[in-house]
């Protein structure tokens, strides 16, 4: 839905990573309990955090994005 693919790993409820595969390029939004670190390509991804549980960043097309647990 809306241009990504998304393979997501969960433990006790709690998200402990996934990968979303950008399709179109745009911005992605993930809402969360607990806060991620975004890395594509091995670098980290500026990211913005309008409320505690969600995330925003921005995509380019074909390219994939790792999501972890900040710790």
């Amino acid at each position: 839905r809306g241009g990504f693919d998304v393979d997501i790993a969960w433990k006790d409820g709690h998200l402990t990573a996934a990968t979303i595969r950008s399709r179109l390029g745009d911005e992605c939004r993930v809402r969360t309990r607990d806060p991620m670190d975004v890395r594509s390509a091995g670098q980290s991804i500026p990211v913005s955090r309008p409320t505690k549980n969600l995330v925003e960043f921005e995509t380019k097309p074909r390219m994939q994005y790792a999501l972890m647990p900040l710790k």
